[in-house]
């Protein structure tokens, strides 16, 4: 099937989404929205192109719909040679699997047959156990951090390995935490791009996020805003309830992310932060897919930054509830004219508190679980440091980027 099938597949679902909500008028959906015209959704229901996902978006909470579905199905649509990948990774009965339980979120539901729209509305949720395998081997390199007094650290930069024993306990987001292998964290270094003049890095936007209380295996976050053509767009995650295997992210342009920094702690929570530089051009016709092995929670910000090439350096670490500070050092030395960029990721206890020098972005949380972003220019030679306070189990990624 051709993708102006796919659209006009898809577009006929929308039809008759709206017919079995009754056929609401457009005025009406619209003053349910609060968002979009009714001019914007009569275009999206009758027009030949397929729509943007933001009014999709409002066009499908009007009919009460099922957003998550109806948001794969239009990432199948705008782009259907990478909608939904599947992570690579070995497979249940290969060497070192990495085997999980879930017991604190409820499983996907299964599609319906062909020609059903009834997958499409919003499905009952009942709780179960999802067995899932992957893993990816990485190179384990030395590393300086600060942070808890004894902390378990994972492979960063790299995808990790963990064995089925590992692996293999039941996942609860209040269980007890496991014992895993000692892994080490690290930094690797790098050169300005060449070719590229040197210029201050600087944030120009948060063009895209997400965070649900979803099991899954990926998502998709539409772009908000236009991309400009050779800045970079970082990527940055924390899961909940998952595995240390592989996490691919992807764009309907091609772009090419690469996984700076990645550390998975002892309750089973990850944070991960990925970048691509010099990107295609994206507008708000345009999204990110991520794909990953499973998580029972996610909470994902994309933003972009201009006058950044490489990534020089990385380093991550993880502490326990009930510290006050929390830290994380590289093993280079800061340059002007380099940027950071941290990401926090915690669970209970006080919002992490960047310090002062840092600029934080806005924070996403779902619950007691928060996702703190943000991002430093640095002015003097000096240790490249992510610093700041909390209360809360966190775990930390630092990227220092030129």
């Amino acid at each position: 099937m051709g993708e102006s099938d796919e659209v006009s597949e898809f577009l006929d679902r929308l039809r008759g989404l709206r017919a079995d909500a009754g056929n609401p008028s457009f005025r009406t959906m619209a003053k349910a929205s609060g968002i979009v015209s009714h001019s914007a959704l009569h275009e999206a229901a009758t027009g030949t192109r397929l729509p943007t996902w933001p009014v999709v978006r409002e066009f499908v909470k009007a009919c009460d719909g099922d957003e998550t579905h109806w948001r794969q199905r239009w990432a199948q649509a705008s782009s259907p040679a990478i909608a939904m990948p599947h992570p690579a990774g070995p497979t249940i009965g290969e060497t070192n699997q990495c085997v999980e339980q879930i017991s604190d979120s409820a499983a996907p539901p299964p599609p319906a047959a062909t020609g059903s729209r009834s997958w499409l509305r919003k499905p009952a949720i009942t709780h179960g156990a999802m067995l899932l395998a992957g893993v990816a081997i990485g190179t384990a390199i030395a590393s300086y951090a600060i942070g808890s007094p004894a902390p378990v650290r994972a492979a960063v930069g790299t995808s990790q390995v963990r064995t089925a024993a590992q692996c293999q306990n039941a996942i609860s987001d209040d269980g007890v935490p496991i014992t895993p292998a000692a892994y080490t964290t690290g930094s690797n270094t790098g050169t300005t791009a060449p070719g590229h003049p040197q210029k201050a890095p600087a944030w120009v936007g948060r063009v895209g996020s997400e965070a649900q209380i979803l099991t899954g295996t990926g998502t998709t976050v539409p772009v908000t805003q236009n991309v400009t053509a050779g800045d970079a767009l970082v990527v940055s995650i924390m899961l909940t309830s998952t595995c240390p295997a592989p996490l691919t992210v992807t764009d309907s342009r091609g772009n090419h992310y690469q996984t700076i920094a990645d550390v998975f702690d002892t309750r089973h929570h990850r944070v991960i932060i990925l970048a691509a530089f010099d990107v295609t051009a994206l507008s708000t016709a345009d999204h990110l897919q991520v794909a990953y092995i499973t998580a029972s929670k996610y909470h994902i910000a994309v933003d972009e930054y201009r006058n950044i090439h490489t990534a020089v350096a990385h380093a991550t670490d993880h502490g326990e509830a009930g510290g006050t500070t929390f830290g994380i050092a590289a093993s280079v030395t800061c340059q002007p004219g380099q940027l950071l960029i941290g990401a926090v990721g915690s669970n209970t206890g006080t919002a992490p508190i960047l310090a002062p020098i840092w600029t934080a972005l806005p924070m996403l949380r779902l619950s007691s679980y928060r996702l703190i972003t943000g991002y430093q220019l640095i002015q003097n030679p000096g240790p490249c440091t992510l610093t700041g306070s909390t209360t809360s189990q966190w775990g930390a990624a630092l990227a220092v980027l030129h």
